[in-house]
C-alpha cells in the first residue's frame, strides 16, 4: 500500500486537502427566523394580536404562518414591527378568544385552529428566545 492511500485511510491529508472523516456530526445552525407579512392565507383565521377580528393577513417565515392579523394589527406591524408581538399576553388572549368564539360559535376558525396557530407562535418565541 503507497504512503498516500494509508494516509487516506488514516484520516490525514491526501493532496495538501485535509480529510473530514473524523469531524463529529454536529446539527446545522439554528439562525433566527425572520417575519414578514403576506395577505395569502390559507384558511380563515383569527387576529391573535387583538383576537378581536377575522385575519387578513399572517406574518410567516420561509416555512410556516406564525400570527395571523387584522387589518388594524397589520398597519401596527407595518409601524412598530416586533413591537406589536408584545401586546399578547396568554391570559388576555385566552379570554377574547372565548368571548370570539361566543359571537361566533358555528364560523371558522375552530378552536383547533386557534389552538394551533397560538402553538406555532410558542414555538417560534421560544426558537426566537435563544437569539435575544
Amino acid at each position: 500500500m503507497c504512503a498516500t492511500a494509508r494516509r487516506a485511510l488514516s484520516g490525514g491529508e491526501v493532496n495538501n486537502q485535509p480529510h473530514f472523516s473524523h469531524v463529529p456530526d454536529y446539527p446545522m445552525m439554528d439562525f433566527p427566523e425572520p417575519l414578514y407579512e403576506t395577505t395569502h392565507l390559507q384558511s380563515r383565521r383569527m387576529c391573535l394580536v387583538c383576537a378581536r377580528k377575522h385575519a387578513e393577513s399572517v406574518l410567516r417565515t420561509t416555512e410556516k404562518e406564525i400570527v395571523p392579523l387584522c387589518k388594524g394589527c397589520a398597519a401596527d406591524w407595518n409601524c412598530h414591527g416586533y413591537l406589536i408581538l408584545r401586546r399578547i399576553k396568554p391570559g388576555r388572549l385566552i379570554w377574547r378568544t372565548l368571548v370570539f368564539k361566543m359571537f361566533h360559535p358555528f364560523q371558522t376558525p375552530s378552536l383547533r385552529v386557534i389552538w394551533q396557530d397560538i402553538k406555532s407562535l410558542q414555538a417560534w418565541a421560544a426558537k426566537m428566545k435563544k437569539w435575544m
